[in-house]
Formats: C-alpha cells, sequence, structure tokens
C-alpha cells in the first residue's frame, strides 16, 4: 500500500527517542537499543513489507537495508554515523493502514497502547508504539547487536502477542488470528422495518429500521473473546418522525411528536455485553422534530448461533396538535417489536 508521508507523523516518536549524538561526537554516543530518526518520514517505504493487524487496524512495516554506517542525508542530524563495532542499525518505517485504522472502534472499546518489541538475533528491543492515527508515516533506525541477520517483530496488545518476520513477513498471530480475516467495515445497511409490531394500531407512526451486517470480532468490549467463543457485533438505527392519530371522523385527528427513547435488545435470548448509543443522534433531535438512535451492539456468542435479534423500545410522545373530534392524551408511549433475522456474519 502507498505510504503516507506527514511532517507531523514523526512527532510523537521524536519525543521519545534518545537525543541525538551531538555535532562532533563519535558514533560511541549510541548504544544497542537507541533510535535514530530518519530524514524522510516514508524514508523506508519501498522495503520488505510486513503486516500485523490489531484490534484498532492494520498495522505496516517496511524494513531497509541493515547498514553499520548511516550518512549525513539519511538522518535528521545531517551528519555521518558508524555504528559502534559489532553493532547494526536496522531502518523501519511504520503506520497504521488509513482503510482500517479505527474501522471497529465502535465496539471495541479499548485503550490498550500496543507493546512492540524488536527482536534482532538473540536480544530485544523495546520501542515506542507507534502513533495511533491513520495518517502519516514514520521512520527510524534501530542500533542493535550483531549483524541482524535475524529480525522479528513482536507486538502485544492486551496480553495477547503475535509476531511476523520483518524479512519474510511470516507471522505467528497466535489468539489474534481473527483479525486477519477483517475487511474494511463496511457502511452499508439493510431496511428492517417490515414487521415492526406497534400498542398503538389506530395510528400511523413514522417508523424505521435499519441493521448493518454483523461481524465477527475476536476482540471487542474492551477483551478478547473467551476460548471457542467469539464477539457478533451489529449496529442498529432506528428511528420515529411522528405519530399520527385519526379522530373517530374524516378530518379528525392528532399528530405527536417523540421526546425520549428506551430500548433493549437480544441475540438468541441473550443481552449484549455492551450496548452504546452514537452521540451523534439525539432524542429529540434540534428542532423538536423526530427521535434517532444509533446502537452499537456486541455479542459474546458460540459458533452455530441463530442470529435472531429482537429489538424492543417504548418511545414517549409528546402531543403537537391535534383538529377536529378527536380526544387523546398530552403524552402517550408508543411501543415497538422487532424480530430481525441477522444475515450470515460477515467475514473475508
Amino acid at each position: 500500500m502507498r505510504v503516507r508521508r506527514s511532517a507531523a507523523a514523526a512527532l510523537g516518536l521524536l519525543a521519545l527517542l534518545p537525543v541525538l549524538a551531538a555535532c562532533g561526537e563519535d558514533a560511541s554516543g549510541y548504544g544497542d537499543g537507541d533510535l535514530v530518526p530518519a530524514r524522510d518520514d516514508a524514508q523506508f517505504s519501498n522495503g520488505t513489507e510486513s503486516v500485523l493487524a490489531l484490534p484498532i487496524g492494520r498495522l505496516e512495516v517496511f524494513l531497509g537495508e541493515p547498514t553499520d554506517r548511516l550518512e549525513a542525508e539519511d538522518t535528521r542530524a545531517l551528519e555521518a554515523t558508524a555504528a559502534p563495532d559489532g553493532s547494526t542499525f536496522v531502518p523501519i518505517t511504520w503506520q497504521y493502514d488509513a482503510g482500517t485504522f479505527g474501522d471497529y472502534a465502535d465496539y471495541v472499546a479499548s485503550d490498550e497502547t500496543p507493546q512492540v518489541e524488536l527482536l534482532a538475533d538473540d536480544a530485544r528491543y523495546r520501542l515506542p508504539a507507534p502513533q495511533e492515527t491513520g495518517k502519516g508515516a514514520e521512520s527510524f533506525y534501530v542500533l542493535v547487536a550483531g549483524t541482524a541477520s535475524d529480525l522479528r517483530l513482536e507486538v502485544t496488545y492486551d496480553e495477547v502477542a503475535q509476531s511476523v518476520d520483518l524479512r519474510t513477513g511470516e507471522r505467528e498471530p497466535g489468539a489474534a488470528a481473527g483479525l486477519y480475516d477483517l475487511g474494511p467495515r463496511s457502511s452499508r445497511a439493510r431496511d428492517c422495518s417490515a414487521g415492526a409490531d406497534f400498542n398503538d394500531t389506530i395510528g400511523l407512526p413514522d417508523y424505521s429500521c435499519r441493521v448493518t451486517a454483523p461481524v465477527r470480532l475476536p476482540y471487542a468490549d474492551g477483551r478478547w473473546a473467551g476460548e471457542g467463543r467469539t464477539f457478533l457485533a451489529v449496529t442498529v438505527t432506528t428511528a420515529v418522525r411522528r405519530f399520527d392519530v385519526l379522530g373517530p371522523l374524516p378530518g379528525s385527528g392528532a399528530i405527536y411528536a417523540p421526546a425520549s427513547v428506551s430500548s433493549t435488545f437480544e441475540l438468541d435470548g441473550r443481552e449484549p455485553v455492551s450496548s452504546v448509543q452514537d452521540v451523534v443522534d439525539t432524542c429529540p433531535a434540534p428542532g423538536g422534530i423526530g427521535c434517532t438512535g444509533r446502537y452499537h451492539l456486541v455479542f459474546e456468542v458460540e459458533d452455530g448461533a441463530r442470529n435472531r435479534l429482537a429489538v424492543e423500545q417504548t418511545f414517549n410522545l409528546l402531543l403537537g396538535s391535534r383538529w377536529g373530534d378527536v380526544e387523546r392524551e398530552d403524552r402517550l408511549d408508543l411501543d415497538v417489536s422487532l424480530d430481525v433475522r441477522l444475515k450470515p456474519a460477515a467475514r473475508r
């Protein structure tokens, strides 16, 4: 994939790096494990590419050719530097893929920081974690002992480790293997309004329901799924714009507007382990017209689940206007029941 360049991308890395050798110092100013910022943010993007999938997105790593000497144009210090005897500079460019970074953040619900180590020959070197953004790359050299003939990157996320051979791209994903089945999250949703049952049959509710294709995630709700289980995640959006009530005689009726809503969801009789209502939507909407709710739901399931989603909602309605011969309460509750058959969880 194309590596994005950003002047700001390296700032987080630079803040964590050892101070560069002052002008005139020799290579003894560096020790094994030190990091040296490369001059360009995407300096080794033509190197050997490897990918590690994390709950927050896919980390792309590019390995340049290890060297025992840095020329003046290679680093931001703008001076030539030789590695100490018996050591090697390992050049790395990395970034999160913008097409996947944060795709499943609505379900992941984690503030974990990945722990990153470079394994060079028989030694381990702790690296500052990549910036958690889908924009811009970071490039740097890691000074390691030996010839850097065997290079692996190991990333641990919430106590689950996986690694990749930086020369061959071969991975050992461990318990994170399910992350590699995921493609970019789709925003497409299908209508699920059909079959909605209402407690007030004499009214005409302007009701809608949409549901995204479910996805199976090994990590959600801030944790990894238990053994033999996985998380099923889906987003449901419901809305009531108005509720029209017909009077007993022609030319009579009333209009209600929603003021609030309460919702419950069950998948095959199980409550979600996480249910988050998107803050983008409000009830009532600004101006008092309509009530929309977008719910990000996570269920922990076993293989073979029937994937039937039961939706129960109660909209509290306020009388807006009425005309003709009709008697209605100033407030009423509109109950809605739905049984949604989810399509098979999306896999790639």
